[in-house]
């Protein structure tokens, strides 16, 4: 759990604000206060918030792990469960776009499409109703 608290550090000094650095995650400066002081632990929703936002797993904010340890087994593979559609050119360029974003910038598009499908959502009822 050291690493938790030397990432919040480091986030803390750069933003100049432990509440800024607590908003920018998500959580509560109560939350975080009673991990340090040892009443509570932290929640696996909580490990995940945090493990995306500092975009390093969730075993090395553990201590399981080393922060550029993280290795994929020789024996693990892929394989697709259904044939991929074909992608046209931008969709490709978008999809490599995405990738190369970290964990945070990944998250704010996935919430950015997501708030946008809803709001054609509702316009599309909207256009029903008429």
């Amino acid at each position: 759990m050291l690493a938790i608290f030397q990432l919040l550090e480091e986030e803390t000094t750069r933003t100049k604000s432990e509440r800024k650095t607590e908003r920018n995650i998500g959580l509560s400066h109560r939350t975080i206060h009673r991990w340090r002081e040892g009443v509570a632990k932290p929640s696996s929703d909580a490990i995940v918030k945090i493990s995306q936002y500092f975009d390093v797993s969730a075993d090395y904010l553990l201590g399981i792990e080393k922060k550029d340890d993280t290795q994929v087994p020789s024996n693990f593979t892929v394989s697709p469960t259904s044939p991929s559609p074909t992608l046209s050119t931008e969709e490709q360029k978008l999809l490599s776009d995405y990738r190369k974003l970290s964990s945070k910038g990944q998250n704010h598009v996935e919430w950015t499409l997501q708030m946008t499908l809803e709001e054609e959502q509702k316009e599309e009822i909207q256009k029903q109703k008429a």
